[in-house]
């Protein structure tokens, strides 16, 4: 082989060398995709499901089939904890309460949905009931309490018997504030509910006790009075 030959080949493995390295130093430099980057949140409330300040109205729906993971009887489980200490600090003041309804599945909000509009029809309806999927009971966070004795059950009167003013004064105390107050019924979209308790924790409990504001308000978000 010549000279010249030997220095073509040796030149042209130079220059393949050469891209070759060039193209692992490339890859090497070369920016790579974050897979664990968080993802951005979503303008659904309930991608954080675990945790239990979040708003659920007539503007918010939970997911299709939503039900959450960690009941304990009625409520979720640290819901439930606190409960059970309003509960009981309340009869050593000689209150005596009693749950009427806390956790309800998509199905049975549905069913009992149903049975409201086909007494009152639906505009009625919507004024004291929830859809299925826009119900705070289907969070296992919302309970609805009443007297031991009965006595105005699920009835504005409620709100101005011992046990209603007891919780109205208390509940905060436990974390739980009365959902639907008097005279908010253009941003909750419903009634007033003295007897309806939604857990949302001790700090934000007494921040909204003392504020005056529904969760809408405190959490910044527009009136939901219609679905």
């Amino acid at each position: 082989m010549s000279e010249k030959k030997k220095k073509i080949i040796i030149l042209v493995g130079l220059i393949v060398s050469i891209g070759l390295a060039l193209g692992v130093l490339e890859s090497v430099l070369a920016p790579k995709p974050n897979n664990n980057q968080p993802k951005q949140p979503s303008s659904n409330v309930y991608d954080q499901s675990s945790g239990i300040l979040f708003v659920v109205n007539k503007k918010r729906p939970l997911p299709d089939g939503y039900a959450p993971a960690d009941l304990s009887g009625p409520l979720r489980k640290e819901a439930k904890s606190a409960l059970d200490s309003l509960l009981s600090d309340a009869l050593k003041e000689n209150i005596s309460l009693k749950i009427i309804s806390g956790y309800r599945s998509q199905s049975s909000q549905a069913s009992l949905y149903s049975s409201y509009v086909s007494r009152d029809g639906q505009a009625s309806a919507d004024t004291y009931s929830a859809r299925p999927r826009y119900s705070e009971h289907q969070t296992g966070l919302a309970v609805d309490l009443g007297n031991s004795d009965g006595k105005c059950d699920l009835d504005i009167c409620f709100g101005q018997l011992p046990a209603g003013i007891w919780l109205k004064q208390n509940a905060y105390k436990y974390g739980f504030v009365v959902r639907y107050p008097e005279g908010k019924t253009q941003i909750t979209g419903y009634q007033y509910e003295p007897w309806h308790l939604r857990y949302i924790g001790k700090t934000t409990s007494e921040q909204i006790n003392n504020s005056g504001k529904t969760l809408e308000e405190y959490f910044g978000l527009p009136p939901a009075p219609n679905y």
